[in-house]
């Protein structure tokens, strides 16, 4: 009969026919022989890349977060601006209607007063 062997891998166990693994038993075996194997340095090595990790993805989630918020709050003022800028154009067409000088001359006419183009100045904005 076969001896047993104490450390085996899971191919030469199956030609042999020496060991009846189990898969729950072998994963659970071979993260616990990992861990043994491993060194405190090591396994605090590992711990810091997990938390590194960990916090890189939680910072980038926080940062999406951030530039989201700042395009939102960039479009809402581009359509303040959108809007300021429509009014002043309205404002200014306001402005080119009421000045014209035909309708300046009429609302004279209807005053009874009368053009002197000596006292006629240009004003501007």
């Amino acid at each position: 009969m076969a001896k047993p062997k104490k450390v085996f891998d899971i191919s030469s166990a199956a030609k042999e026919d020496s060991y009846n693994i189990r898969a729950e038993s072998v994963s659970s075996n071979l993260l616990t022989n990992i861990m043994n194997k491993m060194t405190k340095i090591e396994k605090s090595f590992y711990l810091v890349i997990i938390f590194t990790a960990i916090i890189i993805a939680i910072g980038t989630v926080f940062v999406r977060t951030k530039v989201m918020q700042t395009e939102q709050n960039l479009s809402d003022v581009q359509y303040e601006i959108d809007k300021k800028k429509t009014r002043h154009e309205e404002l200014d067409q306001q402005i080119q209607e009421l000045s014209r000088s035909e309708r300046v001359i009429k609302i004279a006419e209807n005053n009874n007063l009368r053009s002197n183009n000596k006292n006629i100045r240009k004003a501007t904005k």
